[in-house]
């Protein structure tokens, strides 16, 4: 077929308008120079940017032009930066079109039919996806691609290592602190004691539990708190950012903390904040302040990293957290586990307007177990998702996502707390009236009973 009448950049036209009704809230700018740092004058093809997300490049050619051309060309942009944003190019996309878009009358139309798409995502070190031959799909299927190769993975998992140091600080603060009495008290408030009492443990055992697992499950809380208030802050005109109220210059910090997180709960974000005031408020005035140090230098290196708004991170660290998962019953999904389960899940779901947000908000979706959150996060994702490929703002879905779609139970209330950060962290500056995440009772009651947590819904 002879295509030498209209070249890719016509179809990368198209794709541009296309990408930008499908993925809200991304940057997207098809053929422009100055985009990358080291070559001015280069001019890729497709360029996506957001907020928080590493760039993603795509580099087209028609199916007639020789495969390797396209893949080489991509590849050549993988480690380099773009200007302006935070995070290097983790990997770019080679894309092929069909050779008929050369001859279309509309482009724009074709292009959103098709289905023969066929592309490529590649990594570092060679690395590719497929490792052999082409992924075949619609624009919405590239989409998806884009969205998954955009997490700044390297610069995650730094970040998530540089937490998981600093939640051990703010540990060996407890760990020498002469209020260690202060550890039963603790293990009270997390609900560790209702979860354990009716289990078989060694006391050994329980002792541990009581110590190092108490005390770092604590400084999560306090950690994750501390993220979501300077995530926050700023958005709410009268919450301060968190080195106002713990940094080095502030004569009292835990009465300070204390204070910005009563006026963030008269907001909302009670299942964020309520678990780690309480925690606060027990501790002393010096170890408090050592603790509100710590963490807030690493809230502040995470905001600095460009990972403030990614949701996970905090569940990602607190899985790390847990040192024996056998006594605790906590054995967490995996990430990966949860977003192949929630995709195939949702694509069971027949018959919904996923254009409609108030169809949408019928749907009920339930984890009786909800641990971190991983599940209930990946289904948001996954509605998220197709509301925004079907035209829609998924920040405007989020109200609705929290009040009435998800439910989310567990014995532990600090896994409740990291669940309601993750799925708040989604859209974090819109507030919501209520969630539906419930910790349930367990263990002996004070009327006697003896309650199994979200068991005991089936005697309902």
């Amino acid at each position: 077929m002879d295509t030498s009448h209209r070249d890719e950049s016509v179809a990368n036209g198209a794709l541009e308008r296309l990408i930008k009704r499908v993925m809200h809230g991304r940057k997207t700018r098809a053929e422009s120079t100055r985009i990358r740092e080291d070559k001015a004058g280069k001019k890729p093809d497709l360029t996506i940017t957001a907020q928080g997300r590493s760039p993603v490049v795509i580099e087209a050619k028609y199916m007639q032009e020789p495969a390797n051309k396209v893949e080489e060309q991509a590849r050549k942009h993988v480690g380099k930066r773009i200007r302006h944003q935070t995070h290097p190019i983790e990997a770019a996309i080679g894309l092929r079109y069909p050779d008929e878009f050369a001859q279309a009358d509309n482009i724009d139309e074709d292009l959103e039919k098709t289905h023969e798409l066929r592309y490529c995502a590649l990594y570092p070190n060679e690395g590719r996806f497929p490792t052999t031959g082409w992924l075949t799909g619609s624009v919405t299927d590239l989409a998806d691609l884009i969205d998954l190769v955009a997490v700044p993975r390297s610069a995650f998992d730094k970040t998530a290592k540089d937490l998981s140091n600093s939640i051990d600080g703010a540990v060996s603060v407890l760990e020498n602190s002469a209020a260690i009495y202060l550890t039963d008290e603790i293990f009270n408030l997390l609900g560790l004691a209702d979860v354990i009492q009716i289990q078989r443990i060694p006391e050994a055992k329980k002792r541990e539990l009581k110590n190092t697992q108490t005390r770092r499950i604590a400084c999560a809380i306090i950690a994750n708190a501390l993220i979501f208030h300077e995530r926050i802050a700023g958005v709410h005109k009268h919450i301060q950012p968190i080195d106002h109220v713990c940094g080095r210059h502030v004569d009292n910090p835990k009465q300070d903390t204390l204070d910005a997180w009563e006026n963030i709960l008269a907001i909302n974000y009670w299942p964020i904040f309520d678990a780690a005031k309480n925690i606060i408020h027990l501790l002393p005035a010096r170890e408090s302040s050592q603790i509100l140090e710590i963490l807030k230098n690493a809230a502040e290196s995470i905001r600095k990293a460009g990972l403030l708004y990614e949701h996970d991170l905090t569940g990602h660290v607190f899985q790390r957290l847990i040192i024996d998962r056998k006594y605790l019953a906590a054995f967490y999904t995996l990430p990966e586990s949860a977003a192949l389960l929630a995709h195939l899940a949702i694509a069971k779901m027949k018959n919904i307007d996923w254009k409609d947000a108030q169809a949408i908000s019928k749907l009920r979706i339930a984890d009786f177990a909800c641990g971190t959150g991983a599940l209930l996060a990946a289904v948001y994702d996954q509605i998220a998702t197709r509301y925004e490929r079907a035209g829609g703002n998924a920040e405007t879905l989020h109200p609705l996502m929290i009040e009435q779609v998800l439910y989310g139970c567990d014995v532990m209330p600090y896994a409740v707390h990291i669940t309601a950060s993750t799925l708040s962290g989604k859209q974090p500056i819109r507030t919501y009236d209520n969630s539906r995440l419930y910790t349930m009772p367990c263990g002996r009651q004070k009327d006697k009973t003896v309650q199994i947590g979200s068991l005991e819904f089936l005697d309902k």
